[in-house]
C-alpha cells in the first residue's frame, strides 16, 4: 500500500477500514470509515484519497494533486446511490466509465483534461460507429463528474466549460413513435407460424443457443408490458418497478413512481389498462405487478432485447424501443387534438408531486387524455383479433385467446 496510505488498512475479514479528521483538523470530528470486502486495493485507496481530499477542502487546505478521472468516478458513482437514483441510471454510468471514459482519461488528472482531448476521443468513437447520441451522453456524465469535484472542492477550476465541447450533431434525435400500422404489426407479429418457425431456427442456432419455445413463451410474456408502457405513457423503468400498492382499484388510479425526477404521476386506470393488470397474478402490496415467466423481475435491458426481436420480427424501423411506446402515447394524443397541459401531466412532465399525495385528486380531465389513446389501440386490437381468428392456425388461436384475456 503506498505511503500516504498508511492510515488504510485490510481486516481479517477482507473488509477495509481508516479513521480521519473529517473537517481536516485534529480538533474536529473523527470519522471511522468501514469498504466492503468487494473493493479492490485500488478502489479502497481511492475512497481513502477522496476523504482526504474532502476533509482537506473543509479546513481550506490545498488538496493533493494526482486526483485522476478514475478516483473521482468511484466517489460519484457513490454520491449518485446516496441521492437515490434509479439501478438503470447507476448501471448506464458505470458502463460508460468502464467501457469509455476510464480507458480515455482514467489516469488523467481532472484539471488537465482537455477540450481538445475530448473533441478527439469523440471523433474516434464517431469513427468506430457510436451513435452520436451515445457520445453525447458519455461526454455529459464526464462534464457531470467534473462539475461535481468543483463542489467538492477537489479542482478549482472547470476544464471543460459550457460551450467548449461542441456536442455531436444528430438526427431526429430519440422521439421516435410507432404509426398505428407499425403498432399493429408488432402486436401481430407471434401470429404468424411460418414466420415464428424461420425466426425460431435462427434462434436455435444462435451461438448462445437458446430453447425457441422457452423464448417465445418470454416474447409473449413481454406483450402486456409493452401495451401497459403505451396505455400509460411510462418508461420502462417506472413499469418495471410498480408494485400492487401504487394501484388502487377501487378509485380507479395508478401512482407510478418516477425516479428520474424524484416524484410520482398519478394516472386514471381506465378499462384497458384494468384488464391488463386485473390479467395477472395478485400480489401482496410490496410484489411487482409485472415479472418474467420464471419468476424474475422485468429488467429495461431485457424488455429491450425483446422489443428489438419482436420489431425485427415484424419488419418494423430498428431505431424504435420499449420507449418509443412513451413517444407514442404523445404522439397519438397530439394528433388526436389533446389539450397539451392534459398531455404534461399524462407524461409526467409537470410538477405534481405535491398534488400526487391526496388520495382525491381529480382525474376527470385526464381520464379525456388516456380514453384517446385507448380508443386508437383498441380499434387496432380489433382488427387485430378479426385477422387472427380467421386463420384458424394452432399458434395464432393461442396467442389470440391469450390477449382477449
Amino acid at each position: 500500500m503506498p505511503t500516504n496510505a498508511k492510515g488504510l488498512k485490510r481486516l481479517a475479514d477482507g473488509k477495509w477500514r481508516f479513521r480521519l479528521y473529517i473537517d481536516g483538523h485534529k480538533a474536529g470530528r473523527r470519522k471511522l470509515f468501514t469498504l466492503p470486502k468487494s473493493f479492490s486495493p485500488a478502489q479502497a485507496l481511492a475512497r481513502y484519497r477522496s476523504e482526504q481530499a474532502k476533509a482537506a477542502a473543509r479546513a481550506g487546505r490545498p488538496i493533493p494533486r494526482g486526483w485522476t478521472l478514475a478516483d473521482a468516478g468511484i466517489d460519484y458513482q457513490a454520491e449518485l446511490k446516496t441521492r437515490g437514483a434509479s439501478i438503470a441510471t447507476l448501471k448506464s454510468v458505470e458502463m460508460q466509465l468502464r467501457m469509455h471514459l476510464i480507458p480515455a482519461f482514467g489516469t488523467r488528472r481532472l484539471d488537465t483534461i482537455r477540450s481538445t482531448d475530448v473533441e478527439i476521443w469523440a471523433a474516434k468513437r464517431a469513427e468506430g460507429g457510436a451513435a452520436p447520441a451515445s457520445v453525447n451522453m458519455t461526454v455529459a456524465l464526464l462534464r457531470a463528474i467534473i462539475r461535481r469535484a468543483i463542489v467538492w472542492g477537489w479542482i478549482d477550476r472547470d476544464p471543460l466549460p459550457t460551450g467548449s465541447v461542441r456536442p455531436r450533431p444528430t438526427q431526429g434525435g430519440r422521439t421516435t413513435f410507432l404509426s398505428p400500422e407499425e403498432w399493429e404489426k408488432f402486436q401481430t407479429v407471434l401470429d404468424d407460424p411460418l414466420r415464428w418457425e424461420a425466426y425460431a431456427r435462427l434462434v436455435a442456432n444462435s451461438p448462445r443457443n437458446t430453447d425457441p419455445v422457452r423464448y417465445r413463451k418470454d416474447l409473449v410474456a413481454s406483450m402486456p408490458v409493452f401495451r401497459f408502457l403505451l396505455l400509460s405513457a411510462s418508461r420502462a423503468g417506472e413499469v418495471c418497478a410498480l408494485r400492487w400498492e401504487n394501484l388502487d382499484l377501487e378509485n380507479g388510479a395508478v401512482t407510478i413512481p418516477m425516479p428520474k425526477v424524484r416524484r410520482p404521476k398519478v394516472i386514471p386506470l381506465r378499462p384497458d389498462l384494468r384488464s391488463i393488470v386485473e390479467a395477472r397474478p395478485r400480489g401482496t402490496p410490496a410484489a411487482l405487478v409485472f415479472t418474467q415467466p420464471s419468476g424474475k423481475p422485468w429488467a429495461p435491458h431485457v424488455l429491450g432485447h425483446h422489443f428489438k426481436a419482436l420489431a425485427k420480427l415484424a419488419g418494423i424501423r430498428a431505431c424504435l424501443s420499449p420507449h418509443s411506446l412513451r413517444h407514442t402515447f404523445a404522439s397519438w394524443a397530439a394528433a388526436a387534438g389533446e389539450d397539451a397541459i392534459h398531455l404534461r401531466d399524462a407524461l409526467g412532465h409537470s410538477n405534481i408531486a405535491m398534488t400526487a399525495r391526496y388520495s382525491h385528486l381529480d382525474l376527470t380531465a385526464l381520464r379525456k387524455t388516456f380514453d384517446v389513446v385507448e380508443a386508437v389501440e383498441k380499434s387496432i386490437r380489433r382488427q387485430t383479433v378479426a385477422t387472427s381468428d380467421a386463420k384458424n392456425g394452432p399458434l395464432s388461436g393461442t396467442i389470440s385467446k391469450q390477449r382477449s384475456t
